[in-house]
């Protein structure tokens, strides 16, 4: 490594962790938990775009384009419904609450133990997520950092965890708003770079991006259109209205409108940034087609390009922005599931051996055991798992919302686990076997609603 990424790195990690310190002194419970509601709005805005664009959607997203063309975009188009569902039915619904947890909400509508079920599928879910965005990114920075393979990578996932630690412990949700949204402004620096000098280099740059297709409508297909479409606006609905980890950062904002505000203005933000990310990988692949390279696995084609034949300044703002995207997407995840544990699995009352910060502490280490397990078993391209694993443990939320908002059953509580755990399996065997039972379909993103779907079934068994 030169010693301009050495001095680059530095520089951005002593401004980050200033920020954090400066952020989080003096720092209250009420400053941890919800920013004591002070939030800016926009703030709140530029820093979501790192935490739901992360390292996976850094690498993964442009090497997709190898295996399936444009048609991840399918599952952008139905972001914006998504988005403007957040924004217009959840938020007005949890600030009329007043809530710190969104979970709270369960239980008040229906009781604790559903109120604990939502939490504990949310809990999951972020673990196994925060950790596969942590792998990916990590991965490729270990292998920049010590191209001879002289270092295991395990000691670059303990010394990242580590520092994420070491900024987020004290200020919680009061200093990340901040550092999130710092982090932001790298991570669209570097893939804006990349993208325009990668434009620069393809003598014909608009028949490149234009020669690939968006739609797919083999029905049996994993990526046929209406499957992503729907999946696509659900999952986002689920993984950021339902998401304690996204929610508790736009419930720190001053109003519900400033809210609503920072939601509808993220929409456009986010969906224009996945275009480019679909596009580079586009011109990746060209680049490397034109120099006679073999094409690589998905998760490499980006790094590869980058770092092996752009080099310079290019490949220092894409470091600096795929650090950016590695912290940012799983800083935020320690104090969201600390918050839900506390709130929403202890009801407030946390037994003596147990605190906040203990818990932020613990689920850093559940996330880096999460990681060494990726680590043995190697996966060439994790987003589809992830948006897959999303379907199950999202779907029972997204059930039990809509139950909630849409009806007005009483459920017999207790069994409302065994309902999301039985919808879980069932849906897992339905999508182990789906070519072979149902004349080559294939279980996509729909994932989410088939669980979703089959929990209300059986709640509607054990409704009162």
């Amino acid at each position: 490594m030169g010693i301009q990424y050495a001095i680059a790195i530095f520089l951005y990690f002593v401004v980050l962790v200033a920020i954090s310190r400066y952020r989080s002194k003096n720092a209250t419970r009420e400053d941890y938990l919800i920013g004591s509601k002070n939030s800016t709005w926009w703030l709140v805005t530029i820093g979501m775009v790192s935490d739901s664009l992360s390292g996976l959607t850094y690498i993964s997203v442009p090497g997709a384009v190898l295996k399936q063309d444009y048609a991840y975009l399918q599952i952008v188009f139905g972001y914006v419904f998504g988005y403007l569902a957040v924004a217009y039915i959840l938020i007005p619904l949890y600030y009329r609450l007043n809530v710190i947890s969104i979970y709270s909400y369960l239980g008040q509508r229906f009781g604790p133990v559903s109120e604990t079920t939502g939490a504990t599928f949310f809990i999951l879910s972020r673990l196994f997520g925060a950790a596969a965005r942590l792998f990916i990114a990590v991965t490729v920075l270990h292998q920049f950092f010590f191209p001879a393979g002289d270092v295991s990578a395990v000691y670059s996932f303990v010394g990242v965890m580590a520092l994420i630690l070491f900024y987020t412990y004290k200020g919680g949700i009061k200093s990340l708003v901040w550092t999130d949204a710092y982090q932001s402004m790298f991570l669209l620096l570097g893939i804006f770079s990349v993208f325009a000098y990668l434009f620069y280099l393809d003598p014909e740059p608009m028949q490149t991006l234009g020669s690939h297709g968006i739609f797919k409508w083999d029905f049996n297909a994993g990526n046929y259109f209406w499957k992503s479409l729907i999946g696509g606006a659900l999952i986002t609905f689920a993984q950021n209205g339902l998401d304690q980890n996204v929610m508790q950062k736009n419930l720190s904002c001053k109003t519900m409108q400033e809210s609503k505000k920072n939601f509808v203005t993220f929409t456009f933000i986010a969906v224009g940034v996945n275009f480019f990310f679909v596009f580079l990988g586009a011109l990746a692949m060209q680049y490397l087609t034109r120099a006679g390279a073999a094409m690589p696995t998905p998760d490499q084609l980006l790094p590869i390009v980058v770092l092996q034949h752009l080099g310079g300044a290019v490949s220092i703002l894409f470091i600096l922005g795929l650090t950016a995207a590695t912290f940012s997407s799983s800083d935020s995840v320690l104090p969201s599931i600390a918050t839900a544990v506390e709130t929403d699995l202890f009801h407030g009352k946390f037994p003596a051996f147990l605190s906040l910060r203990r818990v932020h502490f613990a689920s850093a280490v559940v996330i880096l055991c999460i990681i060494m397990g990726f680590h043995a078993a190697q996966t060439p391209s994790l987003i589809d798992m992830i948006l897959r694993y999303l379907g199950y443990t999202y779907g029972p939320l997204l059930g039990l919302y809509t139950i909630g908002i849409a009806t007005k059953w009483k459920l017999r509580e207790k069994l409302v686990p065994v309902c999301a755990i039985a919808a879980c399996i069932v849906a897992g065997v339905l999508h182990y076997n789906s070519v072979a039972w149902f004349n080559g379909y294939t279980i996509g993103l729909e994932m989410i609603l088939i669980t979703a779907s089959l929990f209300i079934g059986l709640c509607a068994l054990i409704r009162k």
